[in-house]
């Protein structure tokens, strides 16, 4: 049953008067007049007695319009408590990286009342989920697809800057001799898809090592990553902090080259009050460097 058209007969019932009601509910009579046959159809009763000053209801649709009432009142209570439940949900996705666990443990700490709910996923996933209002914000670095960046509601802010290392898997650059050898024997290993950070690797690399690399493997996240280079699959640019401690990498900074800004973006058209309070917690405190 549509909720609508117990709205449409509760109002013929009070006005007893289709032509009344349908102007209250600012739809034809004979709109409602179908909506209403509608009901007793679908009840298989009759609910109004038409008369030549309009309609009374019948003893069925006496009953009918007290239960009415009920629904009515308990459809308002679900839709307030749901807006109430949803008001305080700030649905973030992140792409699995560890070193910004902290900035949001201090968020919830202090505003309790969010419902933090975290989803991981690809940047591909998140991008989509953010532009299509599944996720009030992601969580990326700034070197994310410029397609997310071509719509226009989309906006992002500086949260944490990271100073980007070479990682090698253990005894990588032993066995090619140099680092030098290692960057253009192996791959890259990185969560991104976008090209131009692909050059921009490239390019710098090239200008501290004199040589770069020539071939990408897409990780789907940081897990992945981790386990690509635990496998010997090739090498990463990462901050020094997304490096599991108990492991045997090789790790090398890069210097100021290959700084690593994470961003928050978020959608204007998707915004709540939790994440106005995200935004202004993340501007209170700065940017953090690690």
């Amino acid at each position: 049953m549509d909720i609508q058209k117990l709205d449409y007969f509760l109002t013929a019932a009070d006005t007893g008067n289709f032509t009344q009601a349908a102007d209250q509910c600012r739809i034809a009579q004979t709109t409602m007049s179908k909506y209403i046959a509608q009901l007793e159809s679908e009840f298989n009763c009759k609910l109004f007695y038409r008369t030549n000053k309009g309609c009374e209801l019948t003893d069925q649709g006496q009953i009918f319009y007290e239960k009415a009432l009920v629904m009515k009142k308990d459809y308002a209570n679900l839709v307030a408590a749901l807006k109430q439940d949803h008001s305080r949900d700030l649905n973030l996705g992140l792409d699995g990286s560890h070193f910004y666990v902290s900035l949001f443990t201090d968020f919830q700490t202090a505003y309790r009342d969010v419902n933090l709910k975290a989803a991981f996923g690809s940047e591909k996933e998140l991008v989509s989920d953010l532009v299509h209002q599944r996720l009030h914000a992601i969580v990326m670095p700034d070197n994310i697809s410029e397609k997310v960046r071509s719509y226009p509601e989309i906006r992002s802010i500086d949260i944490l800057k990271a100073l980007d290392y070479l990682v090698f898997p253990p005894n990588t650059v032993r066995h090619f001799g140099s680092i030098e050898k290692a960057i253009e024997n192996l791959p890259l290993i990185t969560k991104s898809v976008d090209e131009e950070y692909y050059e921009y690797c490239r390019t710098n690399l090239h200008k501290k090592y004199g040589t770069t690399f020539h071939e990408v493997r897409v990780a789907r996240s940081q897990d992945v990553q981790t386990m690509m280079l635990a496998l010997s699959q090739g090498f990463a640019i990462l901050p020094l902090s997304e490096v599991d401690a108990d492991s045997d990498f090789e790790c090398f900074p890069l210097g100021e080259e290959f700084v690593e800004m994470l961003q928050l973006f978020y959608s204007t058209k998707y915004m709540n009050d939790p994440l106005r309070k995200l935004i202004e917690f993340i501007n209170q405190h700065g940017i953090v460097t690690c």
